[in-house]
Protein backbone atom coordinates (compact mmCIF):
# COMPACT_ATOMS: atom_id res chain seq x y z
CA UNK A 1 0.00 0.00 0.00
CA UNK A 2 2.87 2.49 0.66
CA UNK A 3 4.36 2.07 -2.57
CA UNK A 4 1.61 2.32 -4.29
CA UNK A 5 0.47 6.18 -2.66
CA UNK A 6 4.59 7.28 -2.85
CA UNK A 7 4.12 5.79 -7.05
CA UNK A 8 0.77 7.79 -6.89
CA UNK A 9 2.07 10.69 -5.55
CA UNK A 10 5.30 10.66 -7.77
CA UNK A 11 3.28 10.35 -10.97
CA UNK A 12 0.92 13.36 -10.06
CA UNK A 13 3.59 15.99 -8.78
CA UNK A 14 6.59 14.74 -10.94
CA UNK A 15 6.26 17.63 -12.97
CA UNK A 16 6.26 20.22 -10.15
CA UNK A 17 8.83 18.44 -8.50
CA UNK A 18 11.32 18.48 -11.30
CA UNK A 19 10.77 21.75 -12.02
CA UNK A 20 11.64 23.05 -8.75
CA UNK A 21 14.70 21.54 -8.76
CA UNK A 22 15.66 22.36 -12.68
CA UNK A 23 14.93 26.17 -11.95
CA UNK A 24 18.33 26.66 -10.29
CA UNK A 25 17.43 30.35 -9.65
CA UNK A 26 20.54 32.82 -8.75
CA UNK A 27 20.86 36.58 -8.31
CA UNK A 28 23.81 38.71 -9.20
CA UNK A 29 24.02 42.14 -7.38
CA UNK A 30 26.99 44.43 -8.67
CA UNK A 31 27.77 47.76 -6.90
CA UNK A 32 30.45 50.20 -6.40
CA UNK A 33 31.09 48.30 -3.03
CA UNK A 34 31.38 45.02 -5.50
CA UNK A 35 30.25 41.92 -6.83
CA UNK A 36 27.82 39.04 -4.68
CA UNK A 37 25.97 36.29 -6.43
CA UNK A 38 23.67 34.04 -4.65
CA UNK A 39 23.09 30.99 -6.56
CA UNK A 40 20.69 28.73 -3.94
CA UNK A 41 17.99 29.91 -1.58
CA UNK A 42 20.54 28.32 1.57
CA UNK A 43 23.61 28.56 -0.61
CA UNK A 44 26.74 29.92 0.74
CA UNK A 45 27.02 33.10 -1.47
CA UNK A 46 30.05 34.96 -3.45
CA UNK A 47 30.73 37.64 -2.71
CA UNK A 48 34.48 39.88 -3.77
CA UNK A 49 34.63 43.63 -3.05
CA UNK A 50 36.53 45.04 -6.36
CA UNK A 51 39.83 44.99 -5.42
CA UNK A 52 39.63 41.53 -4.84
CA UNK A 53 38.55 40.50 -8.24
CA UNK A 54 41.00 39.54 -10.19
CA UNK A 55 39.40 39.13 -13.50
CA UNK A 56 36.15 38.45 -15.06
CA UNK A 57 35.34 36.17 -18.64
CA UNK A 58 32.09 35.93 -20.83
CA UNK A 59 31.08 34.53 -23.80
CA UNK A 60 28.05 32.92 -25.08
CA UNK A 61 27.66 30.17 -23.18
CA UNK A 62 29.33 30.64 -19.43
CA UNK A 63 30.92 33.69 -17.15
CA UNK A 64 33.86 32.93 -14.95
CA UNK A 65 34.49 35.17 -11.99
CA UNK A 66 38.07 34.89 -10.32
CA UNK A 67 38.77 36.41 -7.19
CA UNK A 68 41.82 36.42 -4.93
CA UNK A 69 42.71 33.41 -2.96
CA UNK A 70 42.10 31.34 -5.87
CA UNK A 71 37.95 31.46 -5.53
CA UNK A 72 36.31 31.02 -8.78
CA UNK A 73 32.63 30.96 -9.40
CA UNK A 74 31.15 29.78 -12.85
CA UNK A 75 27.90 30.77 -14.55
CA UNK A 76 25.95 28.93 -17.08
CA UNK A 77 24.32 31.15 -19.31
CA UNK A 78 22.69 29.13 -21.43
CA UNK A 79 19.70 28.50 -19.80
CA UNK A 80 18.81 31.90 -19.17
CA UNK A 81 16.30 34.29 -20.93
CA UNK A 82 18.24 37.09 -20.37
CA UNK A 83 22.02 35.71 -20.61
CA UNK A 84 23.09 38.67 -22.95
CA UNK A 85 21.99 41.51 -20.62
CA UNK A 86 24.05 39.02 -17.90
CA UNK A 87 26.80 38.83 -20.13
CA UNK A 88 26.77 42.44 -20.90
CA UNK A 89 26.47 43.78 -16.72
CA UNK A 90 29.69 41.42 -16.33
CA UNK A 91 31.63 42.78 -19.30
CA UNK A 92 31.10 45.95 -17.87
CA UNK A 93 31.97 45.27 -14.58
CA UNK A 94 35.04 43.89 -16.00
CA UNK A 95 35.40 47.80 -16.76
CA UNK A 96 36.10 48.63 -12.74
CA UNK A 97 38.89 46.08 -11.95
CA UNK A 98 42.42 47.76 -11.74
CA UNK A 99 44.64 47.15 -14.61
CA UNK A 100 46.63 43.94 -14.59
CA UNK A 101 50.75 45.30 -14.61
CA UNK A 102 52.79 42.63 -16.65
Amino acid sequence: LTMAVVTLFLGLFHGRLHGRRSKRRWTLHLDDAGLRLQTRAFGRPFTASWADVESIEADDREARIFARGGRERRLDLTDLANADQVRQALLAARERLAPVSP
